[in-house]
Order: C-alpha cells, then structure tokens, then sequence
C-alpha cells in the first residue's frame, strides 16, 4: 500500500492504517532542495514497490507532523524510517538509491518477519511443552490412581 499524506482525511487514514504492519516512511518538507532532488528516486522506488504485500509505503509532509498519532522524531529532510507496528525499526543513512532503498527495506522487512517467526516458534514451543506438562501430570496421577488400585487389590489377595 502507498499511502500519500495530503491532507486531513489521509492522516486519519494514515493514522488508522499507521498502527499495524510494516511501513517506510518519507518524512519531507516541500521547501527543502534535497527533498525535491530526492522525489524522483523516491517515485521509482515507490512504484518498483508498491505490489509488495509485505510492505506499506507513505509519504509525510512536515506540515502535518502535528496531526499524526505518532509524532515522528526528525533530525533534518528527507527523513526515511521503517516501522513495525508504530515502533520505530531503523533510519535510513547513506547514498539515496533506489538499490540503497531496496536494501535497506529488505534487510528490515526480513529482520522483523524472523524475528516474528522467532516469536511465533517460541510460543509453539511454550505452548506444547504446557501441554507436555499437562500430559505428565495427568500421566503421573493415572500412575499414582493404578498404584492404589493394585495396592488394594494385593491387600485383597492377602
């Protein structure tokens, strides 16, 4: 998804959507010169990228910062920052490219999928060896209950 902040119904729109998944923002000023050199770069970026499922796209002009849910922190324009879930991921720095783009997206998104799938593994595990305590004690008290049972039947022989 591309998401271009224009006006008042895009930032409810932003800040809605804004709360889940991953995203790469572009933090801009319009009287910025290094943001108008960027644009171009930026576009084909944008449009190299905007099929990709894994990945939301947006574009924020300084002159709705104050209108977000989530006040970005800038140190200059342009800006590019990824999110997960509203929580800042990293900060782009170096050659503005479209590769530098691609790869410092890629390398986030596959950052935060693995951890996800870290967590996800983790959960699992946490929840089968539940289940293999469950298991255990429930074996352990079948034990104990056949333990009694043959006890009283040796008494009974006696």
């Amino acid at each position: 998804m591309h998401l271009k902040v224009i006006d008042d119904s895009n930032i409810k729109d932003f800040n809605s959507k804004f709360k889940k998944g991953i995203w790469i923002i572009l933090y801009y000023a319009d009287w910025c010169g290094h943001c108008q050199n960027l644009k171009p770069t930026w576009n084909e970026y944008v449009e190299s990228n905007v099929n990709n499922k894994a990945l939301n796209i947006a574009e924020i002009p300084d002159t709705s910062f104050g209108k977000l849910a989530s006040q970005p922190m800038t140190n200059g324009f342009p800006s590019i920052k990824m999110f997960n879930n509203q929580k800042e991921v990293d900060i782009f720095s170096g050659d503005r490219s479209v590769p530098k783009f691609e790869r410092f997206s890629n390398k986030n998104i596959n950052k935060i999928l693995s951890e996800l799938k870290k967590n996800s593994s983790l959960v699992k595990s946490k929840k089968k060896n539940s289940s293999l305590v469950k298991s255990k004690k429930k074996n352990s008290s079948s034990v104990k209950s056949n333990n009694k049972k043959s006890s009283s039947v040796k008494s009974k022989k006696k």
